[in-house]
């Protein structure tokens, strides 16, 4: 998608005169040499992080009765304050 947008500015560029076809040439050359930006690890990192909130959530709602309500007004209030 952004590949595409570059290209089709480059073209235009060089249309315009701002830049030569070589360089339009060199910067989508280097622009296909950089690695891609999805990695597996980034994902796995992203549904560790999503089953760690789901599990804070579910204890803290299974103990919520026994949680003492100074406790839960405090966290409930650092809560908003976080986001």
């Amino acid at each position: 998608m952004y590949r595409s947008w570059l290209e089709r500015d480059l073209k235009a560029w060089t249309v315009q005169g701002l830049i030569d076809t070589q360089t339009a040439m060199s910067l989508l050359k280097e622009y296909d040499s950089r690695p891609s930006s999805f990695s597996a690890g980034r994902v796995l990192m992203v549904v560790a992080a999503l089953l760690f909130a789901a599990a804070v959530l579910l204890l803290v709602a299974a103990n919520w009765d026994v949680i003492p309500r100074l406790a839960r007004l405090v966290a409930i209030l650092g809560v908003i304050w976080a986001a």
